[in-house]
């Protein structure tokens, strides 16, 4: 079967600190260097889904997919310090924990026959981060 990956771009702005509350303020310099000071992103997010064509000749309704993102994941990212939001209180907000935290909002939304395939996030022009599904 042939599937065709649909993607939805968003941004969202957000503070955080690399920190490491088991670690030593000696190790967590050494580990995150200048980023254990408090500092933002301007985020780029896409967001994939992969499946067949349906009849109406989509993957996904690209209006669901944006609503859905927005509700679950950017809204509640968007201007705030990611250290604040619960997921972070026990692991670095690091954008790899980012792509977790995205993931873990978005795992159970489904489109008809389209499943989520892929979360990429660029930290800056030259940082992306990718968590793949399929």
């Amino acid at each position: 079967m042939t599937f065709v990956w649909v993607t939805r771009r968003f941004h969202a702005s957000c503070a955080h600190r690399l920190w490491n509350g088991e670690k030593s303020v000696e190790e967590n310099e050494y580990i995150y260097g200048k980023c254990t000071q408090l500092h933002g992103h301007n985020y780029t997010i896409d967001v994939s889904w992969s499946g067949p064509i349906d009849l109406y000749g989509m993957v996904i309704d690209i209006g669901f997919a944006k609503l859905t993102v927005q509700s679950r994941v950017i809204e509640i990212i968007d201007h705030k310090c990611l250290d604040d939001l619960a997921y972070f209180k026990t692991r670095p907000s690091t954008t790899e924990n980012l792509c977790m935290f995205i993931y873990d909002s978005l795992k159970d939304v489904n489109y008809e026959s389209a499943k989520l395939a892929s979360i990429k996030v660029w930290e800056t022009e030259n940082n992306v981060f990718e968590l793949r599904l399929l």
